[in-house]
């Protein structure tokens, strides 16, 4: 578990499904995030998502609390190969939470905590060019944008640029 102040990075309980399946159910919320994500999200899938995790399936995950009341989440990818000193992250928060600050001090703390923990020299997020609140968090994270790759991302039929952000170790103030 990671404190910092008000928020609480915790692993997945499967008591949290019924609120995860309220954030994600959200077309507004899931707008920018990757396709595996089902729409209607029901509490049927948040219960496989919370399943996998607690298995550490393919990532890294916590979900994000704010005075106990579960608001969001938040993953590192690793990456394998020669591209295994980095990992991607990914993050969600529910609509009713944004514009709070919640997410660039969790951001921060699970980067922190991860490079402590972990043997990462690098952490990356890409984001769709016209998400300019997910590129405001990044940089309040800490993250510096990389570039852009043009035509990376296909959504919905649509294509769009992808803007990459980074952090390195030394970067970060780890205790």
């Amino acid at each position: 578990m990671i404190q910092a102040d008000d928020i609480t990075l915790r692993d997945w309980l499967p008591s949290d499904a019924a609120a995860l399946a309220s954030n994600l159910n959200n077309p507004s919320v899931v707008r920018y995030l990757t396709e595996m994500i089902p729409m209607p999200y029901t509490i049927s899938h948040a219960r496989v998502f919370i399943g996998m995790n607690n298995f550490g399936h393919f990532q890294i995950s916590r979900a994000i609390l704010v005075d106990d009341i579960l608001v969001g989440g938040i993953a590192i990818k690793p990456q394998e190969d020669i591209w295994k000193p980095g990992a991607e992250l990914r993050f969600f928060l529910g609509e009713p939470h944004w514009g709070k600050g919640i997410m660039p001090r969790s951001i921060r703390k699970f980067i922190t905590f991860a490079f402590a923990n972990y043997d990462f020299e690098r952490f990356f997020c890409h984001t769709i060019e016209e998400n300019t609140a997910c590129m405001r968090v990044l940089e309040k994270a800490g993250f510096r944008k990389e570039g852009v790759l043009r035509n990376a991302i296909s959504k919905d039929g649509k294509l769009y640029n992808s803007v990459l952000f980074s952090i390195i170790r030394s970067e970060i103030q780890i205790t």
